[in-house]
């Protein structure tokens, strides 16, 4: 009998997972990725870290493979050490018994596999299952339809037979005949398990996909659509409505785990893959693949693993998670989300290779070591305040209309939306890029901040643009149903398409570069970041986050980024800022021939126009504000190529200030001038400038952020955006 789909089956909404693949892959390895992650010999630790994270559950496996130690005997002593860790950490398990490896004397195209699997899960129930307090969660087989795709694939598991089950022609075959063999197993193991342990709940995980024809080959539409289709079979079958005489029925059916990542999006035949980073207008929104899984069984749904590797892993968690709300807000059942893996693990093909993809680092070569990914860390505790739950009585909406794009090193408008996001639902509306067609990404980066990046044809006169930028926001206004919003103009040139908006009141921040005279005259109030004209004004200095020259890393992936990043660059690097214009290209150009031994790391942008060929000018595109910590620490001072005030030397010299870095820029050489900041008139002064940090010994270095300590607590953004926000409900008010 199926369980009423609102009878729960987890103990809350966030898990997280373990990888337990136990397979042999194509060159003969024999994988138990639990034991060479360490996480067998760290069960307490890795549990007692993921509940104090405030994961209720996590998905462990038990491996057929490595249980069976001849037919018809099993060695299940790993799984009740997992079974007590867990439990003594208040964690619930969800258990696989079947992730991907097969006893050796069996094989994918085998009928003997059903009944030995099947008596491998009775096993399991009798006494993993019977020793649960609550119902016990079990996936029988993990991703079937996976599973009997490697088996038709070669060079994915180890001596793959030739017999009818196989081919190699990419994703024209889905390995149907031994999808069906494991559908087979899967009820099998289910009746057993159900006869040894009535309690038992299922938990089956398939991955959910996209796919399209290629760009320009609309004739492959079907044929995507069929490939697209298979993806659904293993539910079919397993519910009895398809071939029913293989034993389907629709109490089969209890939970049915979705697992998506980046790369679950491709075009038929040349399976390239529709890049998430790079927004593909094909790809289809997860909460929308969500709902057609609703719609097809009608059963809760749970998304079962999703994750990423390296530096998109929050950012990747921010746009699944805001997907899943939406699925949920439109009344489809996900019951639960599971970061996976929550450890580093090896590649199958290549053990020796690891994927930087958890939520603790696992550092080279010491298994039983754990490090925090802070940044993904904080993005999951964001989440879990957001998820669940209903949302909390809708806060005001501030629209923000920034400078530059989201990523280059610190800018004062990021910083402000980022920081006000939580006590403000926070739109910000990015500088257009060009694209094919008229669109607006919406990217989320957090529960309650979203960047909408617009997206138009090159080529379109001015009051045309207009006309098509004003029409993108309007119809994502009508689509979110957002409130009438407080307008905040960071860059010129935008009061008229602020006002199509019929903003509740206008702010302008005079502190970014080229707010115009339209704007300050229009405004309700003007924010500058130094004191302005009018006595009305609200002065906003540029903060700066004091604590982040303590967020060098030991073994994180910060460092392993930013290491990498730098790879090959020798030393002394000179880091350098935002390089706006050309003329702040010259004089980087200009000091890279003056100083030839120097390295010049360009590390926001390369500016516009192709990079001269110069020897020591190292572009590493734009590094994420999070690197700067690390990228100072490898670096020996930061240049800025724009004039800088004493007074007011912007997010970048201060955040620079901040790990300890020194920073060389174009400026008046005052007396009084802050204790690291180096200002020269002219490009043959900031070499001598230069000289002078690359000389200056690190016990000085560290001398002077102490010094500054004091100073930067008082600059803080914390207490300056209280502040402001008061003010902006004021003015809403």
């Amino acid at each position: 009998m199926t369980p009423a789909a609102d009878e729960a089956a987890l103990a809350g909404f966030w898990g997280g997972g373990f990888e337990g693949a136990d397979h042999v892959n194509a060159r003969g390895d024999r994988l138990d990725l639990a034991a060479w992650q360490g996480h067998v010999d760290c069960l307490e630790g890795d549990h007692l870290r993921a509940r104090a994270a405030g994961l209720t559950w996590v998905r462990e496996s038990i491996g057929w493979r490595l249980a069976e130690t001849a037919p018809g005997r099993w060695d299940l002593t790993r799984a009740g050490r997992i079974a007590r860790s867990a439990d003594s950490a208040g964690l619930q398990v969800a258990w696989t018994l079947w992730h991907y490896g097969i006893p050796p004397d069996l094989c994918l195209h085998d009928d003997r596999l059903i009944p030995r699997f099947a008596a491998f899960a009775a096993e399991v129930a009798r006494t993993v299952g019977r020793a649960s307090l609550q119902p016990p969660l079990f996936t029988p087989v993990n991703e079937i339809g996976f599973l009997a795709w490697a088996a038709s694939q070669r060079g994915l598991l180890h001596a793959p037979d030739d017999g009818p089950d196989t081919a190699d022609e990419g994703s024209r075959i889905s390995g149907y005949a031994v999808k069906r063999r494991l559908v087979r197993a899967a009820l099998a193991a289910m009746a057993a398990m159900r006869e040894a342990e009535p309690r038992c709940r299922f938990l089956h995980v398939e991955p959910i996909v996209h796919v399209v024809a290629p760009s320009g080959q609309p004739e492959l539409a079907p044929l995507a659509e069929q490939i697209r289709s298979w993806q659904w079979q293993t539910c079919d079958l397993l519910s009895g409505r398809a071939e029913p005489e293989l034993g389907g029925h629709e109490g089969a059916l209890d939970l049915i785990g979705l697992n998506h990542y980046h790369a679950s999006q491709w075009e038929a035949l040349t399976e390239q893959r529709l890049a998430w980073h790079l927004h593909d207008a094909r790809r289809m929104p997860l909460s929308r693949l969500l709902a057609e899984a609703w719609q097809r069984y009608r059963r809760p749904l749970v998304l079962a693993e999703t994750g990423h590797v390296g530096a998109g892993r929050a950012a990747w968690l921010d746009e699944v998670a805001d997907e899943v709300r939406r699925a949920r807000a439109a009344g489809v059942p996900v019951q639960g989300l599971c970061l996976y893996p929550l450890l580093d693990r090896p590649d199958w093909h290549e053990p020796a290779v690891w994927h930087r993809s958890g939520l603790w680092h696992v550092p080279p070569g010491r298994p039983r070591r754990r490090v925090l990914e802070p940044v993904y860390a904080a993005a999951l505790a964001a989440w879990q305040q957001a998820l669940p739950e209903p949302p909390a009585p809708a806060a005001p909406l501030l629209l923000v209309f920034a400078p530059e794009p989201w990523e280059p090193l610190p800018q004062r408008t990021r910083e402000i939306a980022t920081r006000l996001a939580g006590r403000w639902r926070v739109v910000v509306v990015e500088p257009t890029q060009p694209g094919d067609e008229p669109r607006l990404d919406r990217i989320s980066r957090g529960p309650a901040l979203l960047s909408l990046v617009p997206q138009l044809p090159p080529g379109l006169g001015a009051a045309q643009e207009q006309q098509a930028l004003e029409a993108l926001l309007q119809q994502a206004w009508q689509h979110e149903g957002w409130p009438q919003p407080l307008a905040w103009l960071a860059r010129p040139g935008v009061l008229a398409l602020a006002r199509a908006l019929e903003p509740a009141a206008i702010v302008v921040d005079a502190g970014c570069a080229g707010a115009d005279a339209d704007a300050l005259a229009a405004a309700d109030w003007v924010v500058r970041d130094r004191p302005g004209p009018a006595a009305t004004d609200f002065v906003l200095p540029d903060g700066v986050d004091p604590a982040a020259g303590a967020r060098v890393s030991d073994g994180g992936w910060d460092g392993y980024e930013a290491g990498h990043l730098l790879a090959g660059i020798p030393a002394p690097r000179v880091l350098c800022g935002a390089i706006p214009d050309a003329a702040a290209l010259a004089l980087v150009c200009e000091l890279a021939a003056r100083r030839p031994n120097w390295s010049f790391v360009l590390a926001a942008g390369a500016g516009p126009g192709a990079m001269p060929p110069a020897p020591n000018l190292h572009p590493i595109g734009f590094a994420p504000a999070r690197l700067l910590p690390e990228l100072a620490a490898r670096s020996a001072c930061l240049l800025l190529p724009t004039p800088v005030d004493a007074r007011a030397p912007g997010v970048e010299a201060w955040s620079a200030l901040a790990t300890g870095l020194a920073v060389v820029a174009l400026g008046d050489p005052a007396p009084g001038v802050l204790p690291g900041l180096l200002l020269a008139a002219d490009v043959a002064g900031l070499a001598c400038a230069g000289d002078a940090a690359l000389a200056e010994p690190l016990a000085a270095r560290l001398e002077r952020q102490a010094r500054l300590q004091p100073l930067l607590e008082q600059r803080s953004w914390a207490p300056a955006l209280d502040r402001l926000q008061q003010h902006l409900r004021a003015l809403l008010r």
